[in-house]
């Protein structure tokens, strides 16, 4: 992706749409491979070209908000992240609907922002995706908690929560 990022600089520009779709999938790369201050900076990017090409209140530039708000909370930059994590689900829920997958992918991000996972937003989102994605829904949870809190051991966080998250229900 390094490399494709550079041929598309080189052949479009910073501020082309094929260089910002780039940027996001080597920020989402970055993400998981534990370096989400990198992740952060690739993912701005594309967010600013995403917002400048298609507008502030469209699917696309709410897909880029979403991820950069999963790097910042892995990164520390809880306040930032809950913003544009906020703002992703008004998209989201206005375009698709509360129960939409694309819902439920960003109540899951906001479910574990704050360390301890939001028992109501883990509940909701859990509901789409079981709904959605049937088996499967147990094992995304359990990798997006995963995620989050080695990212927090990584930037010097703290240590994970030994709570298990997935699956858990309020009273």
């Amino acid at each position: 992706l390094e490399r494709a990022l550079q041929v598309h600089e080189r052949e479009f520009g910073l501020q082309h749409l094929r260089t910002a779709t780039t940027l996001y999938f080597l920020g989402l790369s970055l993400l998981y491979a534990g370096r989400s201050s990198e992740a952060c900076s690739r993912l701005s990017q594309s967010l600013a070209v995403r917002r400048e090409e298609f507008g502030l209140d469209h699917i696309q530039t709410a897909k880029a908000m979403r991820a950069l708000g999963a790097a910042q909370a892995t990164a520390g930059q809880v306040e930032n992240s809950e913003r544009l994590l906020q703002d992703c689900l008004a998209i989201m829920e206005r375009e698709h609907g509360p129960d939409h997958l694309q819902s439920a992918w960003t109540l899951l991000e906001l479910a574990f922002l704050h360390g301890q996972a939001d028992a109501k937003l883990l509940a909701r989102a859990d509901d789409i995706l079981q709904r959605e994605l049937g088996p499967r829904a147990e094992a995304i949870i359990e990798a997006r908690r995963r995620r989050r809190y080695a990212g927090e051991v990584l930037n010097g966080g703290g240590k994970p929560s030994e709570q298990r998250t997935s699956r858990s229900r309020p009273a």
